[in-house]
């Protein structure tokens, strides 16, 4: 399903029984060559075989996640995102960057 109001979005990260499963897991992020942490999974699929399962695919494509992270922002510094499909970043509240569309 997909959202369809302000009620159904706010589902998306609110626990609601019958709607969505709540999960915990563990990213380890890895230095990578500008002194920053990189997270880079190709075969990141927390969900297969959770939740409603699969259905008739090899992964459970059907997940959406939401993290949370303390920094201290540094001048000069930069953020870098990918994603299959939408991200949206968030900073002291306020949406700074949106990879919005369909794949």
């Amino acid at each position: 399903t997909c959202f369809n109001s302000s009620a159904s979005f706010a589902q998306w990260y609110n626990d609601a029984p019958g709607v969505n499963v709540h999960d915990n897991f563990t990213m380890e992020f890895l230095p990578n060559e500008v002194g920053g942490l990189t997270y880079d999974n190709p075969a990141f699929f927390p969900f297969d075989g959770k939740a409603w399962g699969n259905e008739t695919f090899e992964h459970n494509y059907w997940f959406t996640m939401e993290m949370h992270v303390d920094f201290v922002y540094v001048p000069g510094s930069t953020f870098a995102f990918k994603g299959d499909d939408d991200v949206w970043v968030f900073v002291n509240g306020s949406l700074v960057m949106d990879l919005g569309g369909v794949h």
